[in-house]
């Protein structure tokens, strides 16, 4: 069969429609069309969102696991050797704390993962007085563990026994390079700053450069007098290595307001 060829006006409606999409195609995308720049304050809420979910998960399984710790036979029975394996085959699969252990109701560590050489004692830890008046689990502050030496954040559950009464204590620390590993995930410009602090304005965390502030306090600094005395909030502050920006903090609601975390963002 022959084909059929356009007539001529079919031929010019055919160019000018080319034509015209060229036209459209080479054109400059309209303002309405470019995507916004982010904004300082929408990127330190939106990473702070972030953050606050983060410490959330990892605060409710450390209490998971603490108060598995507390009702388990071999921490609430007699036999320290079967109470030791028990704890460091459970810190085997949870890597993320610097030991796990339990302690007697004045602090004598009776059961843990590390080697002990002498009796060591907790009972002037804040996450252990905390564990005892609460009756709940509990954050503490920044410590540097007696046996392991490490960084940490302190957790903590009681032991109970009839009437509330308090046994013992199971303490898991978390270790802060971990936490550090963890956040460092969390995307902010490479002049913003991530902090976590505790309730006497010591530095848990700071991103960047996170293992060089482990333990600095900041209570006295603008961004850290702010974090502590208001808990939540948001607005221009120095923050902790001095540099201005925008910041936005709040306190994870699981931690009852024993933890802070800030996101600042230059402008």
């Amino acid at each position: 069969m022959r084909q059929r060829i356009p007539n001529f006006r079919a031929r010019i409606a055919i160019a000018l429609l080319g034509l015209t999409l060229a036209a459209c195609a080479s054109a400059t995308p309209t303002p309405l069309a470019l995507p916004t720049r982010a904004q300082p304050e929408d990127l330190a809420q939106h990473a702070l969102a972030d953050a606050l979910s983060e410490l959330e998960y990892d605060l409710s399984q450390a209490r998971s696991l603490l108060v598995y710790m507390s009702n388990a036979p071999q921490v609430t029975g007699t036999s320290e050797g079967e109470c030791d394996t028990f704890v460091k085959n459970l810190l085997r699969t949870n890597p993320q704390y610097t030991q796990l252990g339990a302690t007697t109701p004045n602090g004598i560590l009776y059961c843990e993962t590390e080697t002990r050489t002498r009796p060591v004692s907790v009972a002037d830890r804040l996450y252990f007085s905390r564990a005892l008046s609460e009756h709940d689990f509990v954050i503490g502050e920044y410590v540097i563990g007696r046996v392991t030496l490490a960084p940490s954040m302190g957790l903590a559950y009681p032991i109970l026994g009839d009437g509330d009464t308090v046994r013992g204590v199971v303490i898991a620390p978390l270790k802060l390079s971990w936490l550090a590993q963890r956040f460092a995930e969390i995307e902010i410009p490479v002049t913003g700053e991530m902090l976590v602090i505790d309730t006497y304005g010591n530095l848990l965390l700071r991103d960047p450069d996170a293992t060089d502030w482990f333990g600095k306090n900041i209570a006295e600094t603008p961004i850290g007098n702010a974090m502590l005395t208001k808990r939540q909030g948001s607005g221009d502050f120095a923050g902790a290595d001095g540099e201005t920006r925008y910041y936005a903090f709040a306190s994870p609601q699981s931690s009852r307001n024993k933890l802070i975390v800030a996101v600042g963002i230059k402008k």
